[in-house]
């Protein structure tokens, strides 16, 4: 009989500490493992990729600083070079052999360099809207954000020079972007609902000058 896991959470040690992982399906399956954005978006929004559990045993995890997975406070952890040490900690730490590495966003980014890294480990590789180039991603931000109103433009603008990040008129006007540009769904679904709640702001805001990016953590992808 094969080893069930319908679903499993499970805490796995990677480089800065533990991180949250949810199986779904066969552990006798081939393994879908799954890479969400942000970075610092939970993978809450990724859940209804269990559906796939009919067929194959998909992992999901929240990376280090977001979900409920630790949220260490050191900049020096933010590199893409530690985040693919922290998926191959992942795959050893639930004993997964060759998987097929699903990322979205930021954590197709991190697949792409994951795959640079251990090609062996990979039976595919699907990219869900990847982050290729972090300069072209800000200049496509940049640009949607001249066609929200201009009071929520100055809002942002004004708080991402003071780096008030918590501010609840920035929030709102955050939102009000997400709202425009990442989904128009009205209510939101209760998944990306609980994503936006849990979101790591360490690994998610810029590591240097606040007004250099719209809380973009250009940081990540040092290497």
């Amino acid at each position: 009989m094969s080893d069930q896991v319908l679903p499993l959470e499970r805490y796995v040690d990677v480089p800065g500490g533990r991180v949250r992982t949810m199986s779904h399906g066969d552990k006798a399956a081939q393994t879908i493992l799954v890479l969400h954005g942000g970075p610092g978006m939970p993978s809450y929004y990724l859940q209804p990729l269990a559906a796939l559990a009919d067929e194959y045993h998909v992992v999901l995890f929240d990376q280090l600083g977001c979900g409920r997975s630790d949220r260490p406070d050191d900049p020096a952890l933010w590199t893409l070079r530690r985040a693919v040490d922290e998926v191959e900690a992942v795959r050893t730490g639930l004993g997964l052999r060759r998987v097929h590495l699903l990322g979205h966003s930021w954590g197709g980014l991190l697949a792409l360099a994951y795959a640079a890294k251990h090609p062996a480990q990979l039976r595919s590789m699907v990219l869900s809207s990847p982050l290729v180039s972090t300069a072209e991603w800000l200049a496509d931000t940049f640009a949607r954000r001249e066609c929200l109103p201009e009071d929520v433009r100055e809002a942002i603008d004004r708080h991402e020079g003071r780096g008030s990040f918590d501010d609840p008129e920035y929030v709102d006007a955050v939102e009000a972007f997400n709202r425009r540009f990442f989904c128009h769904l009205d209510p939101w679904p209760e998944s990306l609902q609980r994503t936006f709640e849990q979101m790591g702001e360490q690994s998610y805001r810029p590591c240097g000058d606040p007004a250099s990016s719209p809380r973009q953590a250009t940081c990540v992808v040092r290497t």
